[in-house]
């Protein structure tokens, strides 16, 4: 799936956004309660394995269940960059500070890459492509499953802090929310994101932006 979703992103990237809509419905179709969700990157690794991929692993050869049932992140490099999301370009840049870089090691390369989760980002796509061809139920529809991916993993992993990619999830949220012109909601968003990854973390940066684009507009509005 990782693969078609950076397919439809491309598309999408390229304003072709009947095509990138096809091919999202196509991988939401994938999607099902046994499809297990793995992810390898140093720091972030996780893996969760429902009890329905268990059992169909009992009746299933292990090559076509992991052909069918199994998703690993989307990973885009520095050479990708046409393909993703404007917004999403800034999580190569999430190593900010000299604190960043000391909690840095080479095992660390991943960060310098867009990386996340395949559900997450196939509900953000939706609500891009569906926001650009003006389909409101289907926008709000893709938003509403983005929130419940959300409580669904904070739910599952908030024992053991396995939280994998989250800060990204959280910032996908946030900017569906400055698109409806939510600015408060997505700085709760971002301070979310900070609260479970400090360090190494490009909301700093977005919550400096809207600082920046909303605060002072307002203080600025005030004044005058």
């Amino acid at each position: 799936m990782s693969g078609k979703l950076k397919y439809a992103s491309m598309l999408y990237c390229r304003g072709q956004y009947d095509q990138a809509a096809d091919m999202l419905n196509h991988c939401e179709g994938l999607l099902g309660p046994d499809v297990a969700h793995f992810c390898g990157c140093h720091g972030r690794s996780y893996y969760c394995l429902p009890d329905t991929f268990l059992r169909k692993g009992l009746i299933t050869s292990t090559v076509e269940q992991w052909k069918t049932s199994s998703t690993s992140c989307v990973m885009f490099c520095k050479h990708e960059l046409p393909c993703v999301p404007e917004y999403l370009q800034n999580e190569m840049y999430r190593t900010q500070t000299q604190k960043d870089r000391n909690e840095r090691n080479e095992l660390h390369k991943w960060m310098d890459r867009v990386v996340i989760e395949c559900e997450p980002f196939l509900y953000y796509l939706q609500y891009l492509v569906y926001r650009q061809k003006g389909n409101l139920p289907r926008k709000q529809s893709a938003r509403s499953q983005l929130i419940d991916y959300i409580n669904h993993v904070l739910r599952k992993r908030l024992c053991d802090k396995a939280y994998g990619h989250m800060d990204t999830t959280f910032h996908m949220l946030a900017h569906c929310c400055e698109l409806k012109n939510m600015p408060v909601k997505a700085w709760q968003f971002y301070q979310l994101s900070i609260y479970i990854y400090p360090t190494n973390n490009i909301a700093w940066v977005h919550l400096i932006r809207l600082f920046r684009k909303y605060l002072l507009r307002e203080t600025k509005t005030d004044e005058q």
